[in-house]
This record gives structure tokens, sequence and C-alpha cells, in this order.
């Protein structure tokens, strides 16, 4: 799950910049099944598990008749560090040196139906379709820290132009934490236009997101003995729906080829904020005031994939193309072109053994351009690599696949693009995503 989560960055707000909080818009999740996770290439394969409902919908109708299950899970760990230019010498401005964080998901499900008879297909999937997880910032931001502990002296005008107490002292802290989904429950009627050679499907995909935030900045030396009225706590929660529709067309020119595209579109999902303590963060973005709503949007993308089966072995590639800039994000989607995923995996089963076992390769860009960039939102390029295998048992009914898929990002210097060019800071990620999955055909 190449980008899982985001969670509030409140200071920002103090120095105009405007904040995104749903990962989901500008993270696809594309590692929907075990099987992806083996191969990181899945748009085509000559496999009939349930999960073509997601991955190649018009597919379904190419398979041998019968009815189709599918199940798996992945766990998924995303260590960040943010190392602010300048090393040590921060401490020196009370600023820390080295900042860690960590993204997560313990639950990353999908499940799959496929239903085939004589031309006609019917598919179903559940999918978390952008988030999945939850977001850990223990040692807070250094984009945040940094900003309040400068910018404490006009803040403290502020308060006091209000009758309060002066609350910023000579250092700030902050923490954050908070989780972010977005789940889909879609189905597709699949037909072969040409018996066994080429098929068409449409699909509907329902989606509600549902993301939960909690910050806190405390300020030393401040009036309020560390406290910031109106400020120092946060919490949100966002919840909305949205809808998409999915196109898709697959053929198999010959017995050994097989070729597969798929369209999706998704409206724009608006998040309805419950909010409390939240005036000094509604300020800057009236998205996080109690009752208003945040813009967001999984951005339309266009998945192209090719697989070649000689004997036991398969050769399996894919494009991904994510119109980013072309999404409804609050304006952010000025820092962004599109994203682009492109790979090549490799399968082979044994003859002797019900056994296949797969690697991959996976390079993906973002299409953030530098201000596109923050502490929250990395949106790090990366290499993925992945293995994984599978056995069958009862007659090849029933098989459990067993994959990890590795994440490599490209560090990158984040602030380049922003306000703050005064605050870089070098950011590096890595990635562990760990899957298993049971296909079963039942009739």
């Amino acid at each position: 799950m190449r980008k899982i989560i985001s969670i509030s960055m409140l200071a920002v707000l103090c120095i105009g910049v405007a904040t995104e909080l749903f990962a989901g818009g500008r993270g696809l999740n594309v590692n929907q099944s075990a099987e992806y996770c083996k191969t990181s290439n899945r748009i085509a394969t000559h496999d009939a598990d349930a999960d073509l409902a997601y991955f190649n919908p018009a597919g379904t109708a190419l398979v041998a008749d019968g009815l189709y299950l599918y199940i798996s899970n992945q766990i998924v760990i995303q260590p960040i560090n943010i190392m602010p230019v300048g090393g040590h010498w921060n401490e020196l401005a009370g600023i820390k040196d080295e900042y860690k964080a960590k993204k997560y998901g313990y639950m990353f499900p999908n499940l799959y139906v496929n239903y085939k008879k004589d031309r006609f297909a019917w598919s179903f999937g559940f999918t978390p379709i952008g988030g999945g997880g939850a977001a850990e910032y223990p040692d807070g931001m250094q984009q945040i820290d940094g900003s309040l502990k400068f910018l404490g002296p006009i803040l403290n005008s502020f308060y006091t132009s209000l009758g309060l107490l002066a609350p910023f002292g000579s250092l700030v802290f902050s923490r954050f934490e908070g989780s972010s989904a977005v789940f889909g429950l879609q189905s597709s009627v699949a037909y072969a236009v040409i018996k066994d050679k080429l098929s068409l499907s449409v699909g509907y995909r329902f989606m509600y997101g549902d993301n939960a935030f909690d910050g806190k900045i405390v300020s030393p030396g401040g009036a309020y003995g560390g406290y910031i009225p109106l400020g120092s706590k946060f919490h949100a929660t966002q919840k909305g729906m949205a809808h998409g529709v999915i196109l898709g067309i697959s053929a198999k020119p010959i017995d050994n080829l097989i070729v597969a595209l798929r369209g999706e579109w998704m409206s724009q999902l608006r998040l309805k904020t419950n909010a409390s303590d939240w005036f000094v963060v509604g300020m800057s973005d009236s998205g996080f005031r109690d009752g208003m709503s945040e813009p967001s949007q999984i951005p339309a993308n266009l998945n192209a994939g090719v697989a070649y089966k000689i004997q036991g072995l398969q050769i399996s590639g894919s494009f991904i193309y994510a119109f980013n800039q072309f999404s409804q994000w609050n304006g952010k989607e000025k820092g962004y072109i599109g994203g682009w995923d492109i790979g090549l995996g490799l399968d082979y089963t044994f003859k002797a053994i019900p056994l296949n076992i797969g690697v991959g390769y996976l390079y993906n860009n973002s299409g953030a351009r530098p201000s596109g960039r923050d502490q929250m939102w990395e949106e790090l390029n990366s290499n993925n690599v992945s293995a994984g295998i599978s056995y069958s048992f009862l007659n090849d009914t029933l098989k459990i696949t067993v994959a990890e898929l590795l994440a490599f990002y490209t560090p990158e210097d984040v602030n380049k693009g922003q306000m703050l060019r005064i605050l870089p800071v070098r950011v590096t990620k890595f990635s562990y995503d760990t899957a298993i999955g049971i296909s079963y055909k039942a009739l």
C-alpha cells in the first residue's frame, strides 16, 4: 500500500498553508490481493482467481464456467524518517534534529466473488480502495515545531489582541496520530462478445470514507504552562460517500496471450467534519470546521496489462496512469502531474507438484511536483520488488498464496516548493507488505 494515511498538520495553518487530510485522494491503492503482491503485475493474467473482479473485470467472462471465491489480507508497515537540514545544529535553535514516524495497516482485507456461465459473468469485490491504515508521528513535525517557534511572538500578539494571555514560550512540541480509509464495494457484469476471445465489462463502485485525527501542540514557557487556547488539542472525524464507474475490455487473440484494459472514474468525495477544539484549525481551512466538509477525490485511472504464457512460465506486464492533475483536492492538484506505474512479473507453475512461484518489479512515479510534497504528504517515487508462492489443493480447486512486497522509496528534500523553504528536510521511507490469500473454485 504505497500510500496508506494522512493526518492533520495543525500548526501549518498559522502560516496560511492549506493542508490535505485524505490519503486516498492521491494514494490510489492498487495492491488489492496477495496475488498482486506476488508479481506486482496483475491487470492481465491467465489465472482464474476471483481477484479478476478488481484487476480485469472483463476477463471474468473468459474463464471456465463456475463460481470463484477469493479472500486475502495484508499487513503493511512503513517507517518514515524526517531529517532536518543542518543536523544537530537544529538543537541549538530548540528544534529536534530527527523526527521518526510510522504509517501502518494490520488489516487490509480483500473479498471477491465471480460467477461465470456461458458468455456472461457477474463479479463482486470489497476493497480498501484508498487509505486503509493508521499513522503515528510521536515526535511531531519539524515543519510545525519550527514554524510556531519562530512565529510565536506574532501569534502571541494575536492572542493578546483577543484579551488572552500570550500562550507561546520559547519551545514548541507537537504530536499527531490518526487513521484514514476509503472502503469500496463494487459490482461488474461482463459479456464475451466473441466467445473465449473478446469480452467487455461495465461496473459500479460505492465508496465510503472514514477518517479520524488527533493532534496535540504544547509550548512550555507560555502563560498557560504549555497549553495553547483553541489550538493545543484537536480531534476530528470525517465521513463521506462517493461513486465510481468501471469499464473494461479483455482479449485473448491466441491461447497463450491475454490483453486487458480497465478505466475508472470516481466522483468527488466530500468528507463532512465533526470536530472539537477546531477554531484555530478552521481559521486556515474551513473544511476543518465542525459541520463543514473537506473535498477529496480518488483520481481517475487507466490500467493496461498483457500476459503471455508458454508452458508453465507466465510473463506479465502492466502500466497504470492516474489523472492526478484533474482531481479535486482543494487546489492541491496544482502540485501534481499524472502519476504512473510500470512493471514486469514472472511466475512459474511446476508440473510435478501443484506449486507456483512468482517474482515482480514495479516502478511508481507519484506525479508530485516539489510544491506537491510536504512532511505529511511526502509523495515519494518508489522501486517495488515482490515475491511469493502459491500451493494448490483438492485438484487445484483450493489455492493458498503467501507473498511479500517491498517498496524502496527515493529520498527527497521536502519543502522545496513551499512557503517555508527555510525549513527543508530530507524524507526517507521504506515499506513492508506481507500478504496471504485463499482462492477457491466452488462450482
